[in-house]
């Protein structure tokens, strides 16, 4: 937590929050990830370890877990903590040749912690297609948003070939949080019909 406050005096908007998430937000991402023995899972994003925390306990050892982070103060912090995860220094916009470099392909699960919302659209956009690009066929990113309205708004969802569905509300988090899943499609989504919404 100490850690977290420090990243973000220094740099608000890199950070993107005042505080970790909730571990029921986190419990909440990784329950909507629907994660299968076998699989790798990629993480974007992940600060001090919010996320990955229950993301590692999950998978029981049975998903290969893989971090995205630029930050290098948190860098160094998840390379402490989770030893057995691997740890990839780096900006999320440039995913492809990050994980290509490391010899991973395309992944079937994405958990992001970004606050895409808050990033500059024409960095966002970039970022859309990089986390799109990294998504294999039939995957399935999760994401949440603070506000009610998509995460990802149309044109950056059809420039990564997602579609995408609301699946929970979690008010115990600061602020609540919505929680939405994408999934990689074949063709690029040329109208905003395709955002649904989960009732179950």
């Amino acid at each position: 937590m100490l850690l977290f406050a420090r990243r973000w005096l220094k740099d608000p908007m890199k950070v993107g929050a005042v505080a970790p998430s909730s571990t029921v937000l986190a419990r909440a991402m990784v329950k909507a990830l629907d994660l299968e023995p076998g699989q790798t899972c990629l993480e974007i994003g992940p600060g001090t370890g919010a996320f990955t925390e229950h993301l590692v306990e999950a998978c029981h050892g049975e998903v290969r877990v893989v971090l995205i982070e630029r930050d290098q103060a948190f860098v160094g912090h998840l390379r402490r903590r989770f030893r057995n995860a691997e740890v990839i220094a780096g900006d999320a916009r440039d995913l492809p040749q990050l994980l290509a470099a490391n010899g991973i392909g395309q992944v079937p699960r994405i958990l992001s912690g970004l606050p895409l919302r808050s990033i500059p659209p024409p960095l966002r956009m970039r970022l859309a297609r990089a986390m799109g690009d990294a998504l294999e066929q039939g995957g399935r990113m999760v994401q949440f948003t603070y506000l009610a309205g998509p995460p990802l708004l149309p044109r950056l969802a059809a420039a990564a070939r997602v579609e995408g569905r609301r699946v929970d509300f979690v008010a115990r988090n600061a602020p609540p949080a919505f929680i939405w899943v994408y999934g990689k499609v074949a063709e690029p989504v040329a109208s905003a019909g395709f955002l649904r919404r989960s009732h179950a």
